[in-house]
């Protein structure tokens, strides 16, 4: 007959074999208090790098946990009716992605003004911006007026938290914000972007 005790897979262990998976008393069994998911009392000797241990923030560096805020929403592109500037929109639209305090916007916009005046054309940000920072970045567009234009920059005006356009001449230097009176009354003006600036903290 074969031998009953041992470790074989027609074999019973005895607690001595089966090590930390032993049979405990229920009145032998000592279990800390666990709350929101982590145990309440972790000793000096539980904490370090070897497998068994629990590591601190400063031992995992680049891996350390952070408390990240990360959003992805659409938005619909706010721009401002300075000065009587009344928008009539084909189309718009904005995708706002946040990690941090860093926040990427995504806008497109068509539309003309049905009543233009020399007011500066701007847009509100949807998020507020830190005002110590400011962030610029090219533009797609067409249909503005202007003689000898050669690009058009988006840029934060800390100052007052808006989006304001800088019109550029073929020789790449800044002529102006883009105002009302720059852009056709006959079609539709597109500008799209992307820009990356800093949140208010």
């Amino acid at each position: 007959m074969a031998r009953l005790i041992g470790t074989g897979n027609n074999q019973v262990p005895t607690n001595g074999m089966l090590g930390g998976m032993a049979f405990q008393s229920p009145e032998d069994v000592q279990v800390d208090k666990i709350q929101e998911n982590r145990v309440d009392v972790v000793s000096q000797t539980d904490i370090g790098t070897e497998q068994n241990q629990i590591p601190l923030n400063q031992m995992l560096g680049i891996n350390a946990f952070t408390n990240i805020v990360y959003q992805e929403y659409a938005f619909t592109p706010d721009f401002i009716g300075q000065g009587g500037h009344v928008y009539t929109f084909a189309s718009r639209s904005g995708l706002l992605t946040r990690i941090g305090n860093l926040i990427t916007i995504q806008v497109s916009a068509s539309f003309r003004l049905s009543s233009a005046n020399g007011q500066n054309i701007t847009m509100n940000l949807p998020v507020a911006c830190n005002t110590t920072t400011s962030s610029r970045t090219a533009c797609e567009y067409n249909n503005i007026t202007q003689a000898n234009m050669g690009g058009l920059i988006a840029y934060i005006n800390t100052s007052t938290g808006n989006l304001f356009f800088n019109r550029m001449n073929i020789s790449g230097s800044a002529i102006g914000n883009l105002d009302g009176l720059e852009l056709s009354t006959s079609s539709d003006t597109l500008i799209a972007f992307t820009m990356t600036y800093r949140a208010a903290p």
